[in-house]
């Protein structure tokens, strides 16, 4: 891969690499605060972010669907594999939108998403990045 593709790639990828290191800093940050064990710890941060990005089902996380490498090309290429991969992609939004719906945080950023979820273990924002103040998301009737 050349340079040139590799920045198009990391400039397609940046937001998402920005929302995994806020989810790893709220991790990391509640984890040095936590007292009891790793599972317990593990259990229940798993539990809050599940609280804004749905938990994978089964079908979602084996992406080869357990087939040899070698056939997963050929099998991509027929007419099966990207119907279900449709299937799976407005599954999976809808499963996100009602999640996020749940919390009152559809149609927000994610980004502001996260920081209100993980308040308390994140660094307080001055501002956004089109530099206007950040408060909170939520509305003055849920404060």
């Amino acid at each position: 891969m050349d340079k040139e593709d590799q920045t198009q790639l990391r400039e397609e990828d940046a937001e998402l690499k920005q929302q995994l290191d806020l989810i790893i800093q709220a991790y990391r940050n509640r984890y040095k605060k936590h007292a009891g064990g790793l599972n317990d710890f593990w259990k229940s941060f798993m539990q809050e972010l599940n609280e804004i990005l749905p938990e994978l089902i089964p079908e979602e996380r084996c992406r080869r669907r357990c087939i040899p490498f070698w056939d997963y090309l050929r099998y991509k290429r027929s007419t099966k594999y990207p119907k279900r991969e449709r299937e799976l992609h407005d599954l999976r939004i809808k499963r996100e939108e009602e999640t996020l719906s749940k919390r009152s945080y559809l149609g927000l950023d994610f980004i502001d998403v996260i920081h209100d979820h993980f308040a308390d273990s994140l660094e307080p924002r001055s501002s956004d990045p089109s530099g206007n103040s950040f408060e909170s998301i939520k509305s003055p009737s849920e404060t």
